[in-house]
């Protein structure tokens, strides 16, 4: 099963949790990916901490560099029938 560090609450360090993550086979039109790295900056550290400004609602978003790790049936039919042309 993958894991992943997530958080559910504002705090330092100690509220990172490594969890096991239930990640479902694309559906329709899907594709699935697997996070390989994210972009981590002072603003998402201090979000994250409770320290800034505005407190988003959890989880926040961060930018991510990740590859394709399935693609739903369906959209693979559809790529093959574009790359056939």
């Amino acid at each position: 099963m993958p894991r992943s560090v997530r958080f559910h609450e504002f705090g330092g360090p100690d509220v990172l949790k490594l969890e096991d993550v239930d990640v479902p086979d694309p559906g329709f039109q899907e594709v699935r990916l697997r996070v390989e790295a994210i972009g981590l900056n002072r603003s998402q550290v201090l979000t994250r901490s409770g320290r800034s400004v505005t407190k988003p609602t959890l989880p926040e978003a961060y930018a991510a560099m990740s590859r394709i790790d399935a693609i739903s049936s369906t959209s693979a039919a559809k790529q093959s029938e574009h790359s056939a042309r």
